[in-house]
């Protein structure tokens, strides 16, 4: 039986570290946050992470050299953990594929969408620019596990992913997806379910990667789909609301209200891997979550924007696979914030 559908909602639809040190054009920060500052932290360890991870203006000076420290110890030892050393075996996903970089290839990908949704924007060209560049080198992986359903797609997939603000301000994002679909001749077991965890510099540890900032009552549920069996198979797919995205953009570009809710949404679907482990039935879910949010006028999926960045280098911006000896993937993704110009 054809699954019927509910809807509950209307209708609709680097550039070098010392060029960065500027407000960004378009956003007056100081208006609405005069403690924040363009200068960048002086002490050892917040220098080095706005150098190794090309964080972007404006900065937070109530940010100690003590969180620096353990905001560096957190990233550092995700960067080891999504390197391509072996260590990628700790991604259960032997039973989604053959293919041990396999998780690391999703990991690419969505971190391309992240740039490109970002560059889709109406944001002033400079700072989506900046931005994307640094977001793209921004997302980790930190839990993957999955199950086969034995025709090529899986039953079960689990991820969990960190995405860093691009700013100094010590902002992050814990994305939890989780993935469920099962039919049999008596029933349909299907669940998609995309949920963030917001995270300021002094929540979690190097020591809590997998759990950090993972608190019930933060949680932002972005979408949840599931078939309700007593009512013939129906499914049911709720979306956040308008107040909750704009905490997240927070996170993502330091104030609220400038992207659309329709770029919103598709940009955490795709740096939280949704719909990138071949999963069945799933374009109806995301179908049914994307009619409930409209676009900017202007906006565009940013495919074009991508390609005339990236052009802009003069070394082909590096994709996963292209080097085959050991790379972290995240860093290797931050060389066109690194090389390009602003």
């Amino acid at each position: 039986m054809a699954p019927k559908r509910k809807s509950d909602a209307n209708d609709g639809r680097s550039a070098k570290v010392a060029k960065k040190n500027v407000a960004p054009p378009g956003w007056n920060w100081k208006a609405t946050n005069p403690g924040w500052s363009s200068i960048p932290p002086s002490g050892p360890y917040g220098k080095a992470c706005v150098e190794k991870y090309c964080l972007l203006a404006p900065f937070d000076p109530s940010i100690t050299e003590a969180h620096w420290k353990e905001y560096s110890d957190e990233r550092s030892a995700l960067d080891t953990y999504n390197t391509t050393n072996g260590a990628e075996d700790h991604f259960e996903c032997s039973n989604l594929s053959d293919n041990a970089n396999f998780a690391f290839e999703k990991l690419s990908t969505a971190s391309s969408i992240l740039a490109r949704e970002i560059m889709g924007t109406t944001l002033d060209t400079t700072e989506k620019t900046l931005l994307s560049r640094t977001l793209r080198g921004s997302l980790y992986l930190l839990h993957v596990e999955g199950e086969d359903d034995g025709n090529g797609s899986p039953r079960t997939v689990k991820t969990t992913l960190r995405l860093y603000g691009p700013h100094g301000l010590g902002r992050s994002l814990t994305l939890k997806y989780h993935y469920h679909n099962r039919v049999t001749e008596y029933s349909w077991g299907h669940i998609v379910s995309l949920v963030a965890y917001p995270r300021k510099i002094a929540q979690g540890s190097a020591g809590t990667q997998q759990e950090g900032g993972k608190k019930e009552a933060d949680k932002i549920e972005i979408m949840t789909s599931y078939a309700n069996q007593r009512k013939d198979g129906e499914i049911i797919t709720k979306g956040t609301t308008l107040a909750k995205l704009k905490e997240l953009e927070l996170v993502l570009i330091g104030r609220a209200g400038v992207m659309s809710q329709s770029k919103l949404v598709d940009l955490f679907i795709g740096a939280g891997t949704v719909d990138l482990w071949d999963e069945d039935d799933i374009d109806q879910d995301l179908e049914a979550l994307r009619v409930k949010y409209k676009l900017h006028a202007g906006e565009t999926d940013g495919e074009k924007e991508v390609e005339e960045d990236e052009a802009e280098v003069e070394d082909d911006v590096p994709e996963y696979g292209d080097d085959e000896s050991v790379e972290c993937i995240p860093q290797n993704l931050l060389e066109l914030a690194r090389n390009g110009s602003s």
